[in-house]
């Protein structure tokens, strides 16, 4: 959350330092998300750091 242009910057940086380590398939800012999202996709607050564990498997390229 925050001003479109500093979340495009952020998520911009994020993806060359991913790049230089793997490969990045997509980005995607969304400007204006409906107020729902929130339910489906947990977003912490500026700061705020979590330890929990994402379950489940990552899969590689087939």
């Amino acid at each position: 959350r925050g001003d479109v242009a500093a979340v495009k910057a952020a998520v911009d940086a994020g993806a060359a330092a991913a790049a230089r380590v793997g490969k990045v398939t997509a980005t995607h800012v969304i400007a204006r998300p409906h107020a729902d999202v929130d339910t489906g996709i947990p977003v912490l607050k500026t700061g705020e750091t979590t330890r929990k564990k994402i379950s489940g498997s990552v899969h590689g390229e087939r």
